[in-house]
């Protein structure tokens, strides 16, 4: 990964955990945010990476039977288990 894209995703990661050291009442919403940007933005790099076609009805990562919302799912919980954005 680029160096720029690096910092931004660490930038975004934190940005969520500047949130989680102070949450309020609408953190749950700007937590989500943050996070579907993230993941965007990882989704992207991926594409652009593997140079795999952008499509929502055909999973990027060639997983049949799981859809994209899915497999980000599992993505992100496996690196809340790790503890590697932390």
């Amino acid at each position: 990964m680029a160096t720029g894209d690096y910092q931004q995703t660490l930038k975004l990661v934190s940005k969520m955990k500047e949130e989680f050291s102070k949450l309020q009442n609408d953190s749950n919403h700007l937590l989500r945010a943050i996070l579907y940007q993230l993941l965007v933005f990882l989704n992207r790099y991926y594409l652009t990476t593997y140079q795999v076609q952008s499509d929502t009805h055909v999973h990027a990562r060639g997983t049949p039977g799981l859809s994209q919302n899915t497999c980000d799912t599992i993505l992100v919980k496996q690196m809340i288990s790790n503890k590697k954005w932390l």
